[in-house]
């Protein structure tokens, strides 16, 4: 199966990898359109899509406009001592990338899915912070920094260097 461009089973993989969260949070099983699909209960919506071999799971508040927040974005926000990587630079079989999702939000997404938004605050600041820090890389790190050769390899630890270097030369963002 070409599963870098077409997914038939998607719909399926999400309600089998997902079925103790749909049967124990009241989950209902939403098609958006033709390869996003939505579970969600009455206090928060887990959105699905797919795209080149990327599983990408975001949730949100009922009620709240847009996408919703990245999973693993979240998650690394939530807990910074683990070290994940997204999910399309370990794991190829899309099926796997729902298992692994499901198994992160299982342990560590129970309160937010009964409703507990109240990482948002600090998330939003912590992504606005990101996008700074990402910014910077792509106008002031040369390239053969082994600052920038951590971001583009996917190497989380570019971070930490980043917010080092920038305490280090007194530069703020």
């Amino acid at each position: 199966m070409d599963t870098i461009s077409n997914y038939p089973s998607f719909r399926t993989d999400i309600k089998q990898a997902f079925r103790k969260i749909i049967d124990e949070f009241n989950f209902e099983f939403n098609e958006i359109y033709d390869g996003c699909y939505e579970l969600g209960n009455q206090y928060s919506l887990l959105r699905f899509t797919y795209d080149r071999g990327d599983v990408n799971c975001s949730v949100r508040k009922v009620g709240e406009p847009g996408f919703g927040h990245g999973i693993l974005s979240i998650f690394r926000y939530l807990h910074p001592i683990y070290q994940i990587t997204d999910d399309k630079t370990t794991i190829h079989d899309p099926y796997k990338q729902l298992q692994n999702l499901s198994a992160i939000i299982e342990k560590h997404f129970i309160k937010t899915l009964v409703g507990d938004f109240s990482w948002i605050e600090g998330y939003l600041r912590y992504q606005e912070k990101e996008s700074k820090m990402i910014g910077f890389i792509w106008e002031k790190i040369d390239s053969e920094n082994p600052i920038y050769k951590k971001f583009k390899a996917g190497d989380l630890s570019w971070q930490k260097d980043l917010e080092d270097y920038l305490k280090s030369n007194h530069i703020s963002l």
